[in-house]
């Protein structure tokens, strides 16, 4: 289900749902956005805080807390056991700046949203930086810049998922040290990577990892 809502709150910096960081970037305020839900009797998996400016358009996401409370989906990625989540203890959230700068973000922002905090995070391919504590889905990092890129990206549940060895023909960088999952459709970009240099964006597609991984989680989320 979708809810729309238009705040009626007054225009002041108490009653706002996101604010400016580094890099002409607007970020949601999550406390203030899960306490607006509440107060309106509104339950989300992830909520859209849109917003304009002229100085601060880039969009940002934060990703989905779940209630570890509610029933789980097993699943195994690279041995290790996981949980797909009924409910959001806490909703990822996004901050979307209209006008769109670009059609895909909407898209491209909710899987950053809708992944999970410690079981899953769908993370930007367009960009070489280091892993963190959790457990990221769509992206590895090698040991060396330019080092060997393995033939088997990860194993979900039981199937061998295959490496981008390529970067979906945009070519990784020579110092760069992550990787990829092999893509669906390899003439065009990830939809979690750079489609903006794509002259037929609103083709492109996820990886088979993370679109089985979303498809899965999506599902589970239904069946409540």
């Amino acid at each position: 289900m979708i809810v729309t809502r238009f705040a009626p709150d007054a225009v002041v910096a108490a009653n706002s749902l996101c604010y400016r960081t580094p890099g002409a970037t607007t970020s949601p305020r999550r406390a203030k956005t899960d306490a607006y839900l509440t107060a309106n009797g509104l339950a989300a998996d992830v909520a859209f805080i849109v917003f304009r400016s002229t100085a601060f358009g880039r969009n940002s996401a934060v990703v989905t807390f779940d209630d570890t409370a509610s029933a789980g989906s097993a699943y195994t990625y690279d041995g290790t056991p996981h949980q797909h989540r009924r409910a959001a203890d806490e909703p990822g959230v996004i901050a979307l700046s209209a006008p769109l700068a670009h059609p895909m973000t909407p898209l491209h922002e909710f899987f950053h949203a809708f992944a999970g905090q410690t079981n899953g995070d769908i993370d930007d391919l367009y960009v070489d930086k280091a892993l963190g504590p959790n457990l990221v889905v769509n992206r590895k990092r090698r040991a060396a810049a330019g080092g060997r890129i393995p033939a088997i990206f990860a194993r979900y549940r039981t199937t061998d998922i295959p490496s981008d060895r390529v970067r979906d023909g945009l070519g990784y960088p020579a110092s760069w040290r992550i990787y990829h999952p092999q893509l669906l459709d390899t003439s065009r970009p990830n939809v979690m990577d750079n489609y903006k240099l794509s002259n037929t964006w609103h083709l492109c597609r996820l990886d088979r990892l993370t679109l089985r991984f979303v498809r899965e989680r999506l599902e589970w989320k239904l069946g409540r």
